[in-house]
């Protein structure tokens, strides 16, 4: 006859709080990051100099969005970090489905 311990096996355990912390975070900061892009676009396609202002504005966002997600991750641990990724993923896909930020009159698409 086998004993529990023999046939145990190791589970790994969701924290389902930092999971959520993570995906709130995240859900924030993915909103901010594409209302940024949205915005750093605008501004591109009205300035002198569009890569300049491309380049500022992916420096900005990026680094936002790497910065606040390394604070969470730091917090929370490795399932905020999960869940963080997770909200970037599902938002990124609605903005490019849904298309929230449609072009302005006289934009092509």
């Amino acid at each position: 006859m086998m004993t529990v311990d023999a046939m145990s096996v190791d589970v790994m355990s969701v924290d389902w709080m930092a999971l959520l912390i993570g995906l709130a975070s995240g859900a924030v900061m993915s909103a901010i990051f594409f209302a940024g892009l949205a915005y750093g676009m605008q501004r591109a396609l009205q300035a002198a100099h569009p890569v300049f202002v491309l380049i500022l504005s992916a420096v900005l966002r990026m680094v936002l969005l790497l910065g606040v997600g390394w604070v969470v991750v730091t917090l929370a641990g490795g399932w905020a970090f999960a869940g963080f990724a997770l909200a970037f993923v599902i938002l990124r896909f609605l903005v490019l489905r849904l298309d929230l930020f449609p072009p302005r009159s006289g934009a092509t698409s």
